[in-house]
């Protein structure tokens, strides 16, 4: 048995919680004062109650806003987050670190970059593993204490600096088998949410707002003109990636699963595995508020470094600032945030290599 830490009281965090201690760990679930009323029942019963893939009842050994009692002595801190919540964890964590821990972010989003300048500012001078997923390993939905995880997945893994990410991945293995990527900037453009969500997001924000949950994104919102924009985000994802390790995988080799893949279109038309996926209920969810500042801001500020042109990317970005009622370009995850905006495309993977 090990004692882990997960942080974060959403899905994810549920979710990766209930499935650490599933495989027998000791769960310490590090949590922001703010935020500790989400995690009341877990606190309470001492347990989460997962259903679907996972289907028990398991035990959680602590539910703590103490950063020091949490981590201490934890083989693997996991940061399950919204994007949106990960500097703020960062700032709790960094001064309880200890010497040789991991700090594995799932997904990342470039946010091992940020956590590096956050150790640097405070001067912790202490070997700490950064690493990040491409994704949250789990398709789930949890509510007070209760989580539904509805699938597993294969997602990729790398360090930053990648030169650390077989070590990273050998810690990691007696918890979860990720495929290793290349650097960060891969797990990045490999982290293909986007491609689902934002411009079905976009293009039916008005039938969000006045639906009130009773939505469905994919049975309604995705018609053949949505997918043709969502191909071509697809083909800028694609373009970027090609230029910081490599493309492994389009979106409909994703859904085909091994079989001769389709248009994006028809992949989705029909597919039983998400028709039935209500939602959004509103404006304000990650398929937008994650997406759209994190995942594609990353995209656009590499596809600037890197020279290539993301008309799609950049105006799904402009659409979905008025929208969320956020600039974007300002308060997403920009370049100057995780200090590369003076780097040409050359000294970007070489910082985030070595």
């Amino acid at each position: 048995m090990k004692k882990v830490t997960v942080l974060g009281s959403g899905s994810g965090s549920h979710a990766m919680a209930a499935d650490l201690a599933a495989m027998g760990n000791e769960v310490h679930m590090l949590v922001l004062p703010e935020w500790e009323m989400e995690l009341k029942n877990v606190k309470e019963r001492g347990y989460i109650t997962a259903e679907g893939v996972l289907n028990k009842k398991v035990s959680v050994a602590s539910v703590t806003t103490n950063p020091k009692e949490a981590i201490k002595g934890s083989a693997c801190i996991f940061c399950p987050l919204p994007a949106f919540a990960q500097a703020a964890y960062f700032e709790l964590i960094a001064d309880a670190l200890e010497d040789g821990q991991l700090v594995l972010l799932t997904p990342g989003l470039l946010g091992t970059l940020v956590f590096r300048k956050v150790l640097e500012r405070k001067k912790i001078d202490k070997h700490i593993l950064i690493a990040e997923t491409s994704e949250l390993p789990y398709s789930c939905r949890a509510k007070e204490g209760h989580v539904d995880i509805m699938s597993k997945s294969k997602v990729l893994c790398a360090a930053f600096p990648a030169a650390n990410t077989d070590q990273v991945l050998d810690k990691v293995s007696e918890f979860y088998s990720f495929d290793r990527a290349k650097n960060v900037l891969q797990c990045v453009t490999h982290s293909t949410n986007p491609c689902y969500h934002a411009p079905g997001c976009v293009l039916n924000a008005g039938r969000i707002e006045r639906s009130k949950g009773n939505f469905y994104l994919y049975e309604e919102g995705i018609t053949p003109c949505v997918a043709r924009v969502m191909e071509c985000l697809e083909e800028e994802r694609i373009r970027i990636a090609e230029k910081v390790g490599g493309c492994l995988f389009t979106v409909p080799e994703e859904m085909a699963g091994g079989r001769e893949p389709r248009s994006i279109f028809e992949e989705l038309n029909g597919c039983m595995s998400m028709e039935y996926i209500k939602g959004p209920e509103s404006l304000d969810d990650r398929y937008l508020t994650e997406d759209i500042p994190y995942t594609m801001m990353c995209w656009l500020t590499i596809g600037q470094i890197a020279g290539i042109k993301t008309p799609v990317t950049k105006a799904i970005i402009t659409l979905g600032s008025p929208i969320m009622q956020m600039d974007i370009a300002a308060k997403g995850r920009t370049a100057q945030e995780m200090g590369i905006d003076e780097m040409t495309l050359d000294q970007l993977i070489k910082y985030v290599t070595n």
